[in-house]
């Protein structure tokens, strides 16, 4: 890779492409003043193959920003746009790559310590990249021509995208004289959102306790339950809390809270997400993929979500398409351990990456319940949800709430179910997600009604600590400023006069805990409006809530570490942001529309 002073750089590459039926002598562009990249063929147009602009601003505002286009000339082949997308990302974000692959895979390494599981997963990468392969025809002779199959075709796609990402990464990685990565790397960085389940479902030993046992218990529970009373004395109190805190241990993974709202009078439609998990992963890229797909049956040319380096999709799952669908999801616990017997791969059987299948749902369907038919054909186990798909399309301000507005889908091993919940959107004017099953045969398999049977509240969908403040504040939620509060909210130690955790909130801060500190909790928080989605465009903060809370820092006022040996390679140290506004062509300050 050329370095220089001037503005412009021209560098040939060498990329075999030319079996993808592209014109020979790719030349790559690079723009400095406009951190641009571009890849040219030779086809007599200023646009080229694919470009890229990136702006790294997670010193300042705790986001970087890339906005990714491929060409819409029919003399590009998609295998080749998409290749060439992942190519350009790969090199525009080649140190975030390295800084985030670094970080997690020392947070797996102390994880391996205790569950001895990541040679098992890294097989079952290693066997989804095959079946990919075999599927999409990446074999000799065929690998040229696209599969009939159109879900296949998407599969081929995403596919060359991230192996452009990775030779790209690889070009950098050579250069810098730094460790490179495989596609299993990849693979890995992508399933990420699933890692908490993967790592349990195949720890041998929990494999063995599975094997011996002759009954499933609730593993993780008091064996001497007590049930939260209302107005309960010391003892209640004092056994409430117990409990409390072994939940909130078990909380302490990948978890979100979400809210679809209505506004009174049905005169706006808002949704949130805030996102759960270590804050050694935030290395955040806010993402715009512009990448027209003809003859691929795709209702999506631009994909606009929150995201991480060195991964095609979103990973936290906030995904706005210009199809007008709105994806986000909280993921949902499995208290009955031994349905991990239901995981797909268990012990082996290679599958569609959950990732992919993700992706190639959100391209093909064009309504709510189009994406949860699709996605309803897989369910690999491994990764637990409720997923929130809102369809602005049938949205129109102050009018009634049509059908199909709505949908949820839950999914558990052994068990998935979908529905139109616009009814119950109409009837209470907002639906909260806070990692609990609302549809009872989820219920039932993930281990839920029996542990609310046994231990009250904590599990229940309508009565937990998250479901009774999304209850109390929805109400009051009638502007994005509302919003931006209540997906921020983090009122530990006290809520309501009543004593709190600190993961408990809307925004976890799971680092407040007084007897067991943790640098995990919220690390972000984005939200949309009608008008706000219908230009792709978020409001969007980074970085622990310091909404009435201090703000996080990895340094203590005297210069130590807080939490030594806790990887935040290429983060700034205090994470006192203020909330941003991005869209499709750049970032600024706040504009709360209520007119569009």
């Amino acid at each position: 890779m050329q370095v220089g002073t001037g503005a412009l750089y021209e560098v040939t590459l060498n990329i075999d492409i030319e079996a993808m039926n592209a014109p020979a002598g790719v030349t790559m562009y690079f723009e400095k003043r406009a951190h641009a990249l571009r890849l040219d063929a030779g086809l007599g147009s200023k646009e080229g193959i694919a470009w890229g602009f990136y702006t790294d601003n997670i010193a300042s505002s705790g986001w970087s920003e890339l906005r990714v286009f491929g060409s819409s000339l029919n003399t590009v082949t998609n295998d080749v746009k998409m290749y060439s997308a992942g190519y350009v990302e790969g090199l525009l974000t080649c140190v975030r790559i390295s800084q985030y692959y670094a970080n997690v895979h020392s947070l797996l390494m102390a994880a391996e310590a205790s569950h001895h599981a990541l040679l098992q997963i890294r097989s079952q990468l290693e066997a989804q990249v095959g079946f990919m392969k075999a599927n999409i025809n990446l074999v000799e002779h065929i690998w040229p021509e696209e599969p009939t199959d159109i879900k296949w075709k998407h599969g081929r796609y995403l596919l060359f995208q991230l192996w452009g990402m990775m030779d790209g990464y690889n070009v950098a990685a050579r250069h810098f004289k730094v460790h490179e990565l495989s596609l299993v790397d990849f693979f890995l960085l992508n399933s990420m959102g699933e890692m908490t389940t993967l790592m349990e479902a195949y720890e041998p030993q929990k494999v063995s306790d599975r094997a011996k046992a002759s009954s499933p218990p609730l593993v993780f529970l008091q064996k001497n339950a007590v049930v939260r009373r209302e107005g309960g004395g010391a003892n209640d109190t004092a056994a409430a809390a117990e409990e409390d805190a072994k939940w909130e241990q078990r909380m302490r993974k990948s978890r979100c809270s979400a809210l679809v709202r209505v506004k009174e009078n049905n005169a706006d439609l808002y949704v949130g997400h805030t996102t759960w998990a270590d804050y050694s992963t935030m290395t955040r890229i806010y993402k715009y993929y512009h990448l027209p797909l003809p003859g691929a049956e795709s209702m999506v040319t631009m994909l606009a979500m929150s995201s991480y380096p060195g991964t095609i999709h979103s990973g936290d799952t906030y995904i706005m398409a210009d199809s007008g669908l709105v994806i986000t999801e909280t993921q949902l616990e499995l208290i009955d351990f031994f349905k991990y017997d239901n995981v797909k791969d268990f012990p082996f059987n290679a599958h569609l990456p959950n990732w992919v299948h993700l992706l190639i749902t959100t391209r093909l369907a064009s309504t709510g319940a189009e994406w949860a038919k699709i996605w309803s054909t897989q369910n690999t186990g491994t990764l637990m949800s409720q997923w929130l798909v809102v369809d602005y399309n049938l949205y129109s301000a102050g009018k009634p709430l049509p059908d199909n507005l709505l949908w949820i889908v839950e999914q558990v091993p052994g068990q998935i179910e979908s529905r139109d919940m616009t009814q119950y959107l109409r009837s209470n004017g907002y639906w909260g997600s806070v990692n609990r099953p609302f549809f009872q045969s989820v219920r039932d398999v993930s281990g839920f009604t029996k542990a609310q049977a046994s231990h009250g509240a904590l599990y229940s969908v309508n009565d937990c600590p998250r479901c009774r403040i999304f209850k109390g504040a929805a109400p009051g939620i009638n502007s994005l400023l509302d919003m931006r509060g209540t997906m921020q909210r983090n009122g530990y130690p006290f809520q309501a006069h009543e004593p709190m955790l600190p993961g408990h909130d809307i925004a976890a801060r799971f680092d407040l805990d007084p007897t067991m500190p943790l640098p995990n909790g919220g690390i972000d928080s984005k939200i949309t409006s009608r008008c706000l989605q219908g230009a792709l465009t978020s409001q969007i903060i980074s970085g622990p809530t310091h909404q009435g809370q201090a703000v996080f820092s990895w340094k203590q006022s005297d210069g130590r570490l807080k939490f030594p040996g806790v990887p935040w390679r290429g983060l700034p140290e205090r994470w006192g942001f203020d909330w941003l506004q991005t869209g499709p062509v750049g970032e600024g300050g706040l504009v709360d529309l209520d007119v569009c």
